[in-house]
C-alpha cells in the first residue's frame, strides 16, 4: 500500500515537472513569435512575405523562426511527457484500488479468524459449565424440593397457572426494587438503608428466585425449560445469522 502511494506521488512530481516545462515551452513560443513580427516590421516585410533590404532584420528574423520551432517542439514533446504521466497515474491508481480490495479482503480474514478463535474457549466453557449443571439436572431437583416432605412440600398441581406467574413475577419486582435503590446510589440520591454491596448481592439473589419461579411456571405448563429456552435461542440465532447455537438437551 505505500509502495503505491509513493508510486503515485512520484508520477504527480513528473506531471507537474512536465506541466512547468511546457508552460516554460509555450512562453517562449509567444516571444519568438513577438520577436519575429517585430524583426518582419524592422526588415520592412509585408503580410505576404515579401522582404524589404534590411538584411540584417531579415537574418534575425530567420533566427526568430528557427527559435520558435524549437520552442513548439520543446512544447510538444512537454506535452507528451503530461500525457505519459496521467497515463502512469490510471494505471498506478488502478493498481492502487486493487491494493485496497485485497487489504480489505485481508482484514475481513483476519476478524472472522479472531472472532473464530475467541468463541472457541467460550464454547470450551460453556460446554464444561453443561457438565456442572443443565437445565435438566435444575429442573428435576427444583421440581423435587418443591413437592417433597422435607422441601416445600408443595405439588405443582396445587397452584394454578396465574399463581405461578405471581410468584415469578413477585420475586423480579423485588429485583427491579434492589435495582431501583442502586439507581439512587449511582445518582447521588440518600435514602438506602442497605450498603451497596448487600443491594448487589439482593439482586442477585431475587433474579435467582425469579428464575427457579420461572422454571416451576413451566413445568406446571408441561413444558422442558431447557427445551424451548435453545429452540428459542436457536432460532434467534438462525435470523440474526449467529454461528454458534445451544446443543439439543438430548446432545448434551
Amino acid at each position: 500500500m505505500d509502495e503505491a502511494h509513493s508510486y503515485l506521488d512520484d508520477i504527480a512530481k513528473q506531471r507537474d515537472a512536465a506541466l512547468t516545462r511546457a508552460d516554460t515551452a509555450e512562453a517562449r513560443v509567444k516571444v519568438t513569435e513577438q520577436a519575429l513580427f517585430d524583426c518582419i516590421k524592422l526588415s520592412g516585410a509585408d503580410t505576404d512575405g515579401a522582404t524589404g533590404p534590411d538584411d540584417l532584420g531579415q537574418d534575425v528574423a530567420e533566427r526568430a523562426v528557427e527559435e520558435a520551432k524549437r520552442s513548439q517542439h520543446d512544447y510538444d514533446e512537454a506535452l507528451g511527457e503530461i500525457a505519459q504521466a496521467e497515463a502512469e497515474r490510471d494505471e498506478a491508481l488502478a493498481t492502487s484500488n486493487e491494493l485496497v480490495d485485497h487489504a480489505v479482503e485481508a482484514a475481513e480474514t483476519i476478524v472472522h479468524a479472531e472472532i473464530e478463535r475467541r468463541a472457541g474457549p467460550l464454547l470450551t466453557e460453556n460446554e464444561r459449565l453443561r457438565e456442572a449443571l443443565t437445565f435438566a439436572d435444575f429442573a428435576r431437583v427444583n421440581k423435587a424440593r418443591c413437592e417433597a416432605v422435607d422441601g416445600f412440600g408443595h405439588a405443582l398441581g396445587a397452584w394454578s397457572t396465574s399463581d405461578w406467574f405471581l410468584a415469578a413475577i413477585g420475586e423480579l419486582g423485588e429485583a427491579a426494587n434492589k435495582a431501583k435503590k442502586l439507581n439512587r446510589v449511582r445518582d447521588g440520591i440518600p435514602g438506602n438503608t442497605e450498603t451497596t454491596g448487600e443491594l448487589i448481592s439482593g439482586l442477585a439473589e431475587e433474579l435467582a428466585d425469579t428464575v427457579i419461579y420461572l422454571d416451576l411456571l413451566t413445568q406446571s405448563l408441561g413444558f422442558d425449560l431447557g427445551e424451548i429456552v435453545t429452540a428459542k435461542f436457536n432460532a434467534k440465532s438462525d435470523e440474526m445469522g449467529f454461528s454458534y447455537k445451544l446443543a439439543a438437551p438430548e446432545d448434551r
